[in-house]
């Protein structure tokens, strides 16, 4: 085989595959630019810690920057996307919705301290307006656990 015949081969081959790199390429950028469009830069850090004012700080920029993204009021979303806009908020701060939640759980709270009350009214927000018999439909059993937890912490 010659030099020119093996070269014809090659490219041959290239071009019967190049199809299939291209849509292989194609949907490598794709999941990378959503991975580095999802991630936003937050790194998320866990849960809140109990009492910081830095982290409410972080929460409500977070809360205004996600509330701009909305088409009206996170108050007039149905209760599961209520409960998405609370979980970017504490993404967007860097924390961590389910992690608080459990951690606040555990105990910690004390209810004369207002922090203490601002952050259970965010991880309340889904269900503020809603009735007890719809919070099935917004939680998990374990997730309904913990907020009656935290709910006996702040009486």
């Amino acid at each position: 085989m010659t030099q020119i015949d093996r070269n014809f081969t090659m490219n041959e081959t290239l071009s019967a595959s190049s199809p299939r790199i291209l849509w292989m390429v194609s949907v490598l950028a794709i999941v990378l630019m959503f991975t580095a469009c999802s991630s936003g830069g937050t790194e998320v850090e866990g849960a809140v810690p109990l009492g910081s004012r830095e982290a409410l700080e972080k929460l409500a920029a977070s809360y205004e920057e996600e509330s701009r993204r909305l088409m009206s009021s996170p108050a007039t979303l149905a209760p599961q996307e209520r409960k998405a806009f609370v979980r970017r908020v504490f993404t967007g701060a860097g924390y961590d919705y389910d992690i608080t939640l459990q951690t606040l759980a555990r105990g910690g709270l004390d209810n004369r301290v207002q922090y203490h009350h601002d952050l259970v009214e965010l991880l309340f927000l889904p269900h503020l307006i809603n009735r007890l018999d719809q919070l099935p439909d917004i939680y998990t059993q374990e997730e309904m656990m913990a907020i009656e937890q935290i709910k006996a912490q702040m009486k």
